[in-house]
């Protein structure tokens, strides 16, 4: 039956492509906590940490550890910070520690000198380090949002996004490739005149003053000329309170001048928790029940949608499945995707239910964050003044997959003869919908088979089932 093929072609590909996390069992094997090893704000700032800690702790074993610039060593005053987040965690029955940086960058000289040095807080216990802030593009939606608050008409402004922390030259440039990849992240969606990134000094290192008054004349500079200058901070700084801050600092710096100025940094915003469960849900072992399914059809009139959700209907009361028609739109997609993780997924298999293995697939990629390449030209291609689409904000990982008429189990179902196919004669009711060339991916003819699920529902049960 084509419904059967369709489940063959499916279920080859899941086992291809596998499920982001280890299968059910390895949980009842391991138990990973997670240590949030944070900066030391002061009292403001370390409570906008703690408050997204606990919120992260509802879902994910968690606990926090503090560290601050003074931090020199293993016996350092910050050390009963970590062991008791570590304490706190074993009491949990953790197994396994994954560190997480609240840190933009891997090159800021407190995370450098904390990461090789976490292993002696543990007792023992494996510990091992998730990559930092700067590599996810949900951090680099913030900084867009940021911007976005402020910019009129990019084409006549300058962005500039500003960094703390650099202790030498050599430093400085690894902090400063960081924060370049959030000015090209901010680029795919809006087309400034120029955009650029500068790193304050530490105040206490060598040459501080005279290189900080360096950076601070290029940024009036830069404001002097003919439009908007608009500066946009990157970094977690210290808060205090509302006005001894990072921040409240920097936009004193240049008060009364033509720089455009907010003083908000990456903190506090929606999408830092969902990166921190992000990170916990590709270091997590899956189960069943946290793996869901949204299928992207074509969509069409009602008539053709309707086919295809009598398809798919008889899984839904078994497996977490989720539509999203369309050829690839952002807003459908993220729709689709939310109302999974508010049923509890946390890894999404997603369905291009297109002929061929490449139709959306550039598009989806990047829309889902499996890609950093917007899609060049073709439908979807222009969403936003930059020409890229929006991307999901989305705590959920990813495995996709396509292109069922390449598969030789519905090859083979293609060349048998009608009577062979059952469609005249046979003991199975075939329903034919018959669609444009341009819808559904090409394909004319599409089967509706009512003996079976199709190939859509039975690819659901198989990637649920696929990783029981």
């Amino acid at each position: 039956m084509f419904g059967q093929a369709m489940a063959i072609f499916m279920t080859a590909m899941l086992f291809t492509l596998g499920v982001s996390g280890a299968p059910a069992d390895a949980a009842t094997s391991s138990k990973v906590g997670f240590l949030v090893v944070a900066p030391d704000r002061g009292y403001l700032g370390n409570k906008e940490v703690t408050s997204l800690v606990d919120e992260f702790k509802h879902s994910y074993p968690a606990a926090l550890g503090l560290v601050g610039r003074d931090y020199t060593g293993v016996e350092n005053e910050y050390a009963a910070y970590l062991r008791r987040a570590v304490q706190e965690l074993k009491q949990s029955g953790i197994t396994e520690i994954v560190a997480i940086p609240l840190f933009l960058s891997e090159a800021d000289p407190l995370l450098t000198r904390v990461m090789p040095l976490l292993p002696a807080y543990t007792g023992g216990l494996p510990v091992r380090w998730a990559r930092a802030m700067a590599h996810d593009y949900l951090i680099g939606q913030i900084v867009l949002d940021r911007v976005a608050a402020l910019s009129e008409h990019p084409e006549s402004e300058r962005l500039i996004l500003v960094g703390t922390g650099a202790t030498d030259e050599a430093n400085e440039k690894a902090l400063k490739a960081d924060l370049d990849k959030l000015s090209a992240y901010v680029m795919r969606y809006k087309a400034f005149r120029e955009a650029e990134a500068v790193v304050y000094y530490d105040r206490e290192a060598e040459g501080a003053d005279q290189k900080n008054k360096t950076i601070k004349a290029h940024i009036l500079a830069q404001a002097a000329k003919h439009g908007r200058t608009l500066l946009i901070p990157a970094f977690i700084g210290p808060k205090f309170d509302s006005s001894m801050s990072l921040t409240a600092w920097l936009g004193a710096q240049f008060g009364g001048t033509h720089v455009v100025y907010k003083p908000e940094e990456l903190l506090p915003h929606a999408n830092v928790l969902l990166w921190l469960k992000k990170t916990a849900n590709r270091e997590t072992p899956l189960t069943a029940g946290q793996i869901g399914v949204v299928i992207m059809p074509h969509g069409s009139t009602q008539p053709w949608n309707d086919a295809v959700e009598t398809t798919i209907r008889p899984l839904m009361s078994k497996y977490p499945i989720e539509m999203a028609y369309g050829m690839g739109d952002p807003q459908i997609i993220q729709d689709a995707v939310s109302r999974l993780e508010q049923r509890g997924i946390r890894h999404i298999v997603f369905v291009r239910m297109y002929a061929l293995d490449h139709q959306m697939k550039p598009l989806t990629d990047y829309i889902l964050g499996l890609s950093d390449r917007p899609p060049a030209g073709g439908h979807g291609g222009q969403h936003g003044s930059g020409g890229a689409p929006p991307q999901v904000r989305t705590a959920a990982t990813f495995s996709t997959f396509g292109g069922y008429e390449q598969h030789p189990a519905i090859s083979f179902r293609r060349r048998l003869p009608r009577r062979a196919r059952g469609e005249k004669g046979g003991n199975e009711s075939v329903n034919t919908c018959r669609v444009p060339k341009r819808m559904a991916g090409g394909v004319g003819p599409l089967l509706y088979h009512q003996t079976n699920a199709g190939f859509s529902l039975a690819s659901a049960g198989e990637a649920v089932k696929a990783h029981q």
